[in-house]
């Protein structure tokens, strides 16, 4: 046990070492019920300020990463479009309403970074770029995980190798980055 603890200590040094290592810490579906807790609070935050919620998630998407990364075989392909249609869940039509120039605008992360803007709210252009990495792996070529060269741009922003050999580490990684993400954006909406 304390060689155990010691080896824990160890490897945690530094507050980047903390989040690395909590993916081989928690399990998938600790985290996964965690974004969806800050996809809650960035809704309760949002619909504060500006009477609407941000985010409306898919009803089965929780359940949905669940199943594609809780078996025996990783269902990738589930799994990462179900990433991109949680981002892509946001109320278009409410930012519609609420900011003047956003109706011009497509994809839902630039309807998102045109609200900030347009509102003065401070935002991490690293967690925009992460965001859009995330959500630009949903739509490459499909089958998702075959396509190849289009995807390690992607892949590389939220530390996955290209070709994806481990197909436990990718979700995982993709999860971390989703989390840190909506934590990030909590901050905005205070």
């Amino acid at each position: 046990m304390q060689e155990a603890f010691k080896h824990y200590l160890n490897e945690i040094e530094t507050i980047e070492n903390v989040e690395t290592f909590e993916i081989d810490v928690y399990d998938s579906s600790k985290l996964i019920e965690d974004i969806f807790l800050n996809l809650d609070e960035i809704n309760k935050l949002f619909e504060y300020k500006f009477n609407f919620k941000l985010f409306i998630p898919p009803v089965a998407a929780q359940t949905m990463l669940n199943r594609a990364i809780g078996g025996k075989e990783i269902r990738f392909t589930d799994f990462v479009a179900t990433i991109g249609s949680i981002i892509d869940s946001i109320d278009y039509k409410e930012i519609n309403k609420l900011s003047s120039s956003s109706a011009q605008i497509n994809g839902s992360i630039n309807k998102i970074l045109s609200l900030l803007k347009e509102e003065n709210i401070n935002y991490d252009v690293k967690t925009i770029e992460t965001l859009r990495a995330l959500y630009n792996l949903r739509n490459t070529t499909f089958p998702i995980h075959e396509a190849g060269s289009k995807n390690i741009k992607y892949l590389q922003k939220v530390n996955i190798d290209y070709p994806i050999e481990d197909y436990k580490d990718a979700p995982a990684k993709m999860l971390q980055s989703l989390n840190s993400c909506l934590l990030e954006m909590k901050l905005w909406f205070k």
